[in-house]
C-alpha cells in the first residue's frame, strides 16, 4: 500500500517529466535568453545566490531545454556571471572586499567533489545522485533535490536570523585552521552532491560557512562567496561543454549580453539596496 502511494506521488509530480524540449523560434530565444542572463547575473551578484537557482526552474517551466542542458547552462552562467564578471567588478570597485584565502578552501574542494560526482554519475549511468538514467521519474528526483536543498537553506537562514549570528561565532575564527577545514569539507560535499547533480549550492553554502564559522562581515562574505562559487563551476562547465557536449553553445552566446549587463548593473543595485536590505532580500 505504501509503495502504491509513493508511485502515485511520483507519477503526479512527473506527469510532464518526459516532455520533449520545445523548439522555439530564434526570435523567441533572442528575447528570452538575454533576459534570463540579465536577471540571473543581477540577482546572483547582489545576493549570494547562484544563477542556476533562476535558470533551472525557469528553463524547466518553459521547457526549451532538456534537464542535462539546463544543468550545463547553470554551470556556464555561474562561471561567467559570478566568476569572471563578479571578479572584475570587485577588482574595479574595491579588491579589499574579497577574502582571498577563501579561494583555495572553496574552489579546489568544489572541483574535487564535482570530479568525483560527475565520474560516478556517468560511469554508473545515473541521471542524478543514485537515480539511474533510465528511471522514468528521473526528472522528478532532480526537482525534489533542487527544492529540498532550497528549502533547507531557507530554514537555516531563518534560524540564524532568529537566534543571532553571533551565537555561532568564536574568537579568532578567521585564523582557525579547524574552521577553514570545516569550510573545505562542506564545499567538497557541495561539489559532489549538489554541483555535480543539480548545478547549484556552492555559492550559498560558501556564504553561510564564511558568515557563520569564519565570522566574515556580509560586505566581504557576499562578494567572496559569489566569486568563489562562480569559479567553482569551471570544472563542470568544461566537462559539460567540451567532453559531454551537453551545452548548446549558440543559446549560451545569446545569454552573454544579458549576463554582462546584469553583472555591470549589480553593484549599483547593491548600493541602492544597502547591506541590510540586500540580506533581507536574500
Amino acid at each position: 500500500h505504501n509503495t502504491d502511494r509513493v508511485e502515485h506521488f511520483l507519477r503526479r509530480w512527473s506527469s510532464d517529466s518526459e516532455r520533449k524540449p520545445l523548439r522555439p523560434s530564434w526570435e523567441t530565444l533572442v528575447v528570452i535568453m538575454p533576459l534570463l542572463g540579465f536577471i540571473s547575473a543581477l540577482v546572483s551578484n547582489v545576493v549570494p545566490l547562484s544563477g542556476g537557482l533562476i535558470f533551472f526552474p525557469v528553463l524547466q517551466l518553459i521547457n526549451i531545454t532538456g534537464p542535462k542542458s539546463t544543468l550545463a547552462f547553470g554551470a556556464a552562467l555561474q562561471l561567467i556571471g559570478n566568476g569572471w564578471l563578479g571578479l572584475l567588478n570587485n577588482l574595479r570597485r574595491d579588491p579589499r572586499r574579497l577574502v582571498w584565502k577563501i579561494f583555495p578552501c572553496v574552489v579546489l574542494p568544489i572541483w574535487l567533489g564535482t570530479a568525483i560526482g560527475l565520474t560516478r554519475k556517468y560511469t554508473a549511468n545515473e541521471m542524478v545522485l543514485f537515480v539511474h538514467a533510465d528511471d522514468r521519474h528521473k526528472l522528478t528526483y532532480i526537482r525534489l533535490l533542487f527544492a529540498g536543498f532550497s528549502l533547507c537553506m531557507s530554514v537555516f537562514v531563518f534560524r540564524v536570523r532568529a537566534v543571532g549570528i553571533n551565537k555561532y561565532k568564536s574568537a579568532g575564527a578567521e585564523d582557525s585552521f579547524g574552521n577553514w577545514l570545516k569550510v573545505a569539507v562542506v564545499m567538497f560535499f557541495s561539489g559532489w552532491m549538489l554541483v555535480a547533480n543539480i548545478g547549484i549550492g556552492a555559492t550559498v553554502l560558501a556564504f553561510l560557512t564564511l558568515s557563520v564559522w569564519i565570522g566574515v562581515e556580509p560586505n566581504r562574505s557576499i562578494p567572496s562567496a559569489v566569486v568563489a562559487g562562480g569559479f567553482g563551476s569551471l570544472f563542470p562547465f568544461c566537462v559539460n561543454s567540451f567532453y559531454l557536449r551537453q551545452l548548446p553553445l549558440l543559446r549560451l552566446l545569446l545569454t552573454i549580453p544579458g549576463t554582462y549587463t546584469g553583472a555591470l548593473t549589480a553593484p549599483y543595485v547593491a548600493s541602492w539596496l544597502g547591506k541590510e536590505r540586500g540580506l533581507k532580500m536574500h
